[in-house]
């Protein structure tokens, strides 16, 4: 089953290479590459995302011109609303406050605190 799909995936590869040579849109080539991969693929079951926004990563992601790529679009992740984006959004300051309030620092040997 891993050599067909190994075989697949290199094959796809090659055409989608050829497709992009003669002028075809990315669309068309990602899409090439996802069908041959739709038929080989071992499914069991479908996939369920926890978060269809961000599809489980925790950054919703868009396109948008950058100007110093030459206005070129580029992903930009912006955090998501649920849980998993909570490790994106900048911690507020009394919460570094708190933390470093629990640590204690080591006695030094004249008995004083560093």
């Amino acid at each position: 089953m891993a050599d067909a799909l190994q075989t697949a995936l290199r094959d796809a590869l090659t055409l989608r290479e050829q497709m992009r040579a003669d002028g075809a849109s990315q669309v068309e080539c990602d899409a090439l590459l996802e069908e041959a991969l739709r038929a080989h693929w071992p499914f069991t079951r479908e996939w369920k995302y926890l978060c269809e926004l961000c599809q489980d990563t925790g950054l919703q992601l868009e396109r948008r011109p950058a100007r110093v790529y030459g206005d070129a679009l580029v992903d930009v992740g912006t955090p998501c609303t649920c849980r998993l984006g909570e490790r994106f959004k900048p911690r507020r300051k009394a919460d570094d406050d708190f933390i470093a309030a629990g640590r204690v620092s080591k006695p030094t040997r004249f008995g004083g605190r560093s």
